[in-house]
């Protein structure tokens, strides 16, 4: 054969007819989704819109919540061993039945807040109000806070300091995850992605402080 098939997206700088002049070869775009590929091998033709068109629906986010919910959960892990450490250190060693109840609480905070951004804020991506990532993750993480305070002794919530951490916590928690959603879709764009950064990191780093 004497035609190379490029990707569509991941070859936007290459031009056909220097590839031509240059090899002899000729240029074809694949389509956009690998799957299709080898149906586009067997096309005698024009290529279907379809597989010109980048898709992102129900479906593509569902497949992208392990990829941001595993990396998640290890820095909760991460966390909740330092938690679990602080409540369980004595001048006996390191005792095991203060460690658990003290971090329970918070592992249930940071599940939950993982749950809003990572699972929650992706598949509800359409439905939820305003454009910016980090909100949209701040609203759904508002959301379950109202959740866990309608079971204030699962997590702890009668005691004032407990309230103040989740009210902080969960919303950042959830409204951080959302914001690293953006290098999964298909239509953000780098200079939105920094101008978010420029707003809510100081946000973050003053709600971490906090806490």
């Amino acid at each position: 054969h004497r035609t190379l098939i490029v990707p569509q997206l991941g070859a936007p700088g290459v031009a056909a007819h220097l590839v031509k002049k240059a090899t002899g070869f000729g240029v074809k775009f694949g389509p956009v989704r690998a799957a299709d590929l080898p149906a586009f091998l067997q096309l005698k033709t024009p290529v279907p819109p379809a597989m010109r068109r980048m898709r992102f629906d129900f479906i593509d986010r569902c497949a992208l919540v392990p990829m941001e919910a595993l990396p998640a959960l290890t820095k909760l892990l991460t966390f909740c061993a330092g938690v679990a450490l602080a409540f369980g250190i004595s001048a006996e060693g390191v005792l095991f039945l203060p460690a658990l109840r003290g971090v329970f609480p918070y592992a249930l905070a940071g599940l939950t807040g993982l749950c809003a951004g990572t699972i929650i804020t992706p598949l509800l991506l359409p439905w939820i109000p305003v454009r910016s990532f980090a909100v949209k993750g701040a609203l759904v993480g508002i959301c379950m806070l109202a959740a866990a305070f309608a079971l204030p002794d699962l997590f702890k919530l009668n005691d004032t300091i407990h309230r103040l951490l989740f009210c902080i916590g969960i919303p950042l928690w959830s409204s951080y995850l959302a914001l690293l959603f953006t290098g999964s879709t298909t239509y953000t764009n780098p200079s939105g992605v920094k101008k978010e950064l420029k707003i809510m990191l100081p946000v973050y780093i003053a709600g971490a402080a906090a806490i």
